[in-house]
């Protein structure tokens, strides 16, 4: 006799959409569109994202399939993070971070503007795939 695994259901999108809006009850108008616009970022370089709610962290987290990037708001900052961000190729600056793993950039609308945030997610995408 063989033993079977129950699969869990994969989450559904309003799921995420009520995690997400609970992740940012509470903070401006301003900082939830900046979340919405790395949020987009992400999306836009890595169609097949999955996006999950860490509660924990505090933090929307990006696996494709593999988590590698995520999104947060702290201390009036919003952060695009990544998980093997300190082993990036960051030619203009924008990483920000002293640990031996995790890199943000601040999300600011100049920021989303360049294309070197493109290239950024882009790579710790290809990244993690190697990991």
């Amino acid at each position: 006799m063989t033993a079977t695994r129950s699969k869990r259901p994969r989450r559904e999108r309003s799921d995420v959409e009520t995690a997400v809006a609970a992740l940012l009850e509470g903070h401006p108008t301003e900082l939830r569109e900046r979340f919405a616009a790395a949020r987009r970022a992400v999306r836009s370089v890595v169609p097949t994202v999955t996006e999950r709610v860490r509660r924990g962290w505090g933090l929307l987290g990006f696996d494709a399939p593999k988590y590698f990037a995520y999104v947060s708001i702290n201390g009036g900052i919003v952060r695009l993070g990544f998980e093997y961000g300190a082993m990036l190729a960051d030619p203009h600056g924008h990483l920000r971070g002293e640990g031996t793993q995790v890199r943000w950039v601040e999300v600011s609308h100049e920021t989303l503007m360049k294309p070197s945030l493109e290239a950024l997610i882009e790579q710790a995408w290809e990244l993690s795939l190697r990991r």
